[in-house]
């Protein structure tokens, strides 16, 4: 993973930051989870690269991979970042969030969600994306250019989360589908065994084969796996079922609404991300 990054004096106001921000920037690698400390550092940062490391928008280089998104989020009033953390983890998205200038407003910050990696060939390709992750993920987002940069604060109140899968979000074909009124149907005729034991598994179940099935335990007081998913030709749609204690019997949506505590729409963007 690369990252074109700026670093300034530390306790650089705001106004002084925008009066050296347009050249002098360097590439990184580093691995995402490492994009943290540097959200915890005075500096300016972006995905994309610049010709010679100075910021314009006909320098941006589009013929190099980026390997996340930023999106400024700026005008929220329903879900502060706490919230956001726990939607984004929902969806298992790897993501970082980060408050911006003043790291005691909650409702404005910054998520990084890591992508797989793609290029961009225009800046009216790159802002695309935000009509689709605003739908995805429930928030206004700033539609901002691909040579746009963005400051990072020593203060910044930071959360995150590195167990998901980056490939879900973005992949170089299209943007994750979003949700619509046909989903269940859309979900029931693509959502194979094999996708359903997929998700389950990125939920932190433990999945063992057995015989035909892969089978795992919904509850902790049992000893041997005993639910599993199968296609069921009369529901034509794949079901769980658990022989043991909790008894569950439902598809995918019913098993993440009534067992892991999400909502319809919330359980719907997950099963979208693994089809």
């Amino acid at each position: 993973m690369k990252v074109s990054f700026l670093e300034f004096q530390a306790g650089i106001s705001k106004q002084d930051r925008a009066k050296i921000s347009a050249k002098n920037f360097k590439v990184y690698n580093c691995e995402f989870k490492d994009l943290e400390k540097m959200l915890n550092t005075d500096g300016a940062f972006t995905a994309f690269q610049f010709l010679n490391g100075e910021r314009r928008n006909e320098n941006v280089l589009y013929d190099r991979y980026i390997d996340f998104i930023v999106l400024d989020i700026d005008k929220n009033d329903t879900m502060d970042i706490n919230a956001m953390n726990i939607h984004l983890k929902k969806m298992n998205l790897n993501h970082i969030l980060s408050t911006t200038s003043d790291c005691h407003n909650k409702f404005k910050y910054r998520i990084l969600l890591e992508i797989f990696p793609r290029k961009f060939s225009s800046n009216d390709q790159y802002k695309e994306i935000y009509k689709d992750l605003e739908k995805i993920l429930g928030v206004k987002i700033d539609e901002l250019p691909a040579s746009q940069i963005y400051y990072s604060y020593a203060n910044s109140y930071i959360l995150s989360f590195f167990g998901g899968n980056k490939k879900h979000i973005i992949t170089p074909q299209k943007i994750t589908h979003y949700v619509s009124k046909n989903d269940f149907q859309v979900i029931n005729q693509n959502m194979t065994e094999e996708k359903v034991n997929a998700l389950i598994q990125s939920l932190g179940y433990e999945l063992k084969k057995d015989g035909t099935y892969m089978k795992f335990s919904m509850s902790s007081g049992d000893t041997v796996p005993s639910a599993n998913a199968y296609y069921n030709k009369t529901r034509n749609k794949v079901m769980i079922k658990d022989f043991s204690t909790s008894g569950f019997y439902g598809d995918i949506i019913d098993f993440l609404c009534q067992t892991q505590g999400f909502t319809k729409t919330e359980a719907i963007r997950l099963c979208y991300q693994f089809l």
